[in-house]
């Protein structure tokens, strides 16, 4: 790494470390960060990105990955390696039900933040959300809900997170409403969300307290997934641990979280992230 490049991202660290205080510090409450929306959105990557934030910062989240799907969280994060994710002991839905009631447990007591990815659609969310009210729970023991439902330009994306609120699963309050120009290939943001945006439901979550952030796109997200690579280590060297020279995945990488860092603060929820 050169050593513009290392006082770039050393700035970059300081810069999230001041903004956000360290798990457990004065005034700083514990949060639980879930994905609730259909899958192919983009919802692990953006959960991905809030992980390797908060750890490129030196700061503590637990990752919970009840994703049968993708399993993202798991195949970053393996057992057996610093910071594991923690995967429930069978596929069905009892086995996600039971490490969510422990670490729910174990949240309350420790104040840790939480991560959790689940298959985009499922069941298993819903009945956990109905079993356990999530909104009462985590309000009654001092802890930040943020559900985080990404969407496309698809307006069945949309109706899926209604019908959550409707039934009571989430509540708007507690609800991050992710538009996400990375499943738009190469149509205009502004015209493929507006049958999104215009709708009366989505302006009512809106004054209800749900907030919105942009989702850009990074061209090469795809094969730096496949490549297992962290975003921040990726901004922060062109060499990648495979010994390959990616320049341009490391200025993408740059500029794509800059301007995640600008959505964030946009939609107020710096002060919330692990």
């Amino acid at each position: 790494m050169s050593d513009a490049n290392e006082a770039e991202v050393q700035a970059m660290a300081r810069k999230v470390s001041k903004e956000v205080p360290a798990a457990g510090a004065p005034g700083r409450r514990a949060i639980l960060i879930v994905k609730y929306c259909r899958g192919r959105l983009g919802g692990s990557a953006w959960e991905l990105t809030v992980v390797q934030r908060a750890r490129a910062a030196g700061r503590e989240v637990i990752v919970i990955d009840g994703d049968e799907v993708s399993k993202t969280m798991r195949t970053y994060y393996p057992t057996g390696s610093p910071g594991a994710a923690l995967v429930p002991d069978g596929s069905d839905v009892a086995a996600f039900k039971e490490l969510m009631l422990e670490q729910m447990t174990l949240m309350a007591a420790d104040g840790k933040a939480r991560v959790v990815d689940v298959s985009g659609g499922s069941r298993d969310l819903d009945d956990v959300l109905a079993e356990l009210d999530l909104p009462v729970f985590c309000q009654d023991y001092g802890i930040d809900l943020l559900v985080v439902a990404m969407l496309g330009e698809n307006r069945e994306d949309f109706n899926h997170v209604v019908k959550a609120i409707e039934a009571g699963f989430v509540r708007p309050e507690n609800l991050l409403l992710v538009l996400n120009h990375g499943v738009l290939g190469k149509k205009n943001p502004e015209a493929a969300f507006l049958p999104i945006t215009d709708d009366q439901r989505y302006k009512d979550l809106v004054a209800c307290g749900a907030r919105v952030m942009h989702m850009p796109n990074l061209p090469v997200l795809d094969k730096m997934r496949a490549a297992r690579v962290d975003g921040y280590a990726t901004a922060a060297s062109a060499k990648m641990p495979d010994g390959s020279f990616q320049p341009i995945w490391q200025n993408m990488a740059k500029r794509w979280l800059t301007t995640m860092e600008q959505e964030f603060a946009d939609a107020g929820i710096t002060d919330l992230l692990p």
